[in-house]
């Protein structure tokens, strides 16, 4: 896979991870596509930010903030495989989503296994690693009540 294919499948399963939230402010939205920046190796968690454009249902799109985490392997400033970027089509938690700041961040080393059939966001006022302080963060699909 090369990154422009990654970025295509990231798009679209962006948007099924969307979909699975209970939140029906974040399950209405939908990824049309990624404008990536540079790899940035500076600091202790390498990362690509970005613009996404994400779509609300049929009405409107708009551009929003993203940072991709790249993990460990992206030490030094080279990306890991893209395909080892590509969250499974049964983990969750990768994908945080902040509506107020229009900004996502995927972090594939958070994911984690769907354990049930029930998916509902976890709110909380807790931040990925590079969040924003202060921002409530959507996170999920979930199971956790």
């Amino acid at each position: 896979m090369d990154d422009r294919e990654f970025w295509t499948w990231l798009e679209y399963r962006v948007s099924r991870e969307l979909e699975g939230f209970a939140d029906k402010d974040i399950s209405h939205l939908w990824c049309d596509g990624f404008l990536p920046g540079a790899v940035e190796s500076g600091g202790d968690r390498p990362r690509v930010r970005g613009r996404a454009w994400v779509g609300h249902g049929q009405d409107w799109q708009e551009q929003w903030n993203f940072t991709l985490f790249l993990g460990s392997a992206a030490a030094g400033g080279t990306v890991p495989a893209w395909t080892d970027l590509c969250p499974a089509e049964d983990v969750t938690g990768w994908l945080a989503v902040d509506l107020a700041g229009r900004t996502l961040t995927i972090d594939p080393s958070r994911a984690r296994p769907c354990l049930s059939g029930h998916r509902k966001p976890l709110a909380h006022n807790d931040q990925p690693a590079g969040g924003a302080a202060g921002a409530v963060l959507r996170e999920g699909p979930d199971e956790h009540e």
